[in-house]
């Protein structure tokens, strides 16, 4: 799934790279309260993957972490000395992050008709580190396929606690592959932040320093499969 171009976040050097809540010595979750301001910040690539059947089998994610963050985490990963941050260097690396992000279902949200689709485990996984960027990669399964011409489904990736930004990389952020209906399209939605309606408070971030659970949702950018008129017409 790793793609043959992978673009470079924008200049993203606020705040602290490492903070409170590291999990995995590479992926930060937040396991006690933090200020609601990310900490580390992400461009993400998605694969909408198709089985023969037209249905939703699996999304493919791809995380481009911010080069900040990159430097601090691949530290010490040069095993060979070599000068290179080989794949099967960041290899175990992968594989404690995964394990982390299961939990959290692995920060990648699909819905049908509303409700959480349950997933399967994530077996293909890896990263890699090229032009200054660490980069994530990963497939989640759908425990179930799910048909988009029968439901309405949009899936969203991001930290439920904003303690990382994750955001729609600029070229190319979605791709629909495999046996994807001819009908099929896929729509990026603005988040609830950015809604012509929404209005911060002068208090709102104080109020959020819990980083609850609301406040990745409320920043995330949905995604939604359109298959069929039912979807269209949301």
């Amino acid at each position: 799934m790793i793609r043959d171009e992978i673009s470079r976040p924008r200049a993203r050097l606020r705040g602290k790279a490492l903070a409170g809540g590291v999990l995995a010595a590479g992926i930060l979750i937040a396991a006690e309260p933090v200020h609601a301001h990310p900490h580390v910040w992400i461009e993400t690539h998605s694969d909408v993957v198709f089985d023969e059947e037209g249905r939703i089998a699996a999304i493919n994610v791809e995380w481009q972490f911010d080069e900040m963050y990159s430097a601090v985490a691949i530290e010490g990963l040069d095993t060979d000395g070599n000068g290179r941050y080989d794949p099967e260097e960041l290899q175990p690396l992968a594989a404690e992050n995964i394990s982390a992000l299961k939990e959290y279902d692995y920060f990648t949200y699909l819905k049908a008709d509303g409700e959480q689709v349950a997933y399967g485990d994530v077996a293909e996984f890896g990263q890699f580190y090229k032009d200054g960027y660490l980069s994530l990669y990963f497939t989640v399964p759908l425990a179930k396929p799910v048909d988009p011409r029968k439901a309405e489904v949009e899936y969203a990736i991001y930290d439920p606690t904003f303690y990382i930004a994750i955001e729609p990389a600029p070229k190319e952020p979605v791709k629909m592959i495999g046996a994807a209906p001819a009908s099929c399209r896929y729509e990026i939605r603005k988040s609830a932040a950015e809604a012509d309606n929404f209005q911060y408070s002068e208090d709102f971030w104080t109020q959020q320093s819990n980083a609850n659970e609301g406040m990745g949702a409320m920043f995330a950018r949905p995604v939604d499969v359109v298959c069929n008129s039912k979807s269209a017409a949301r």
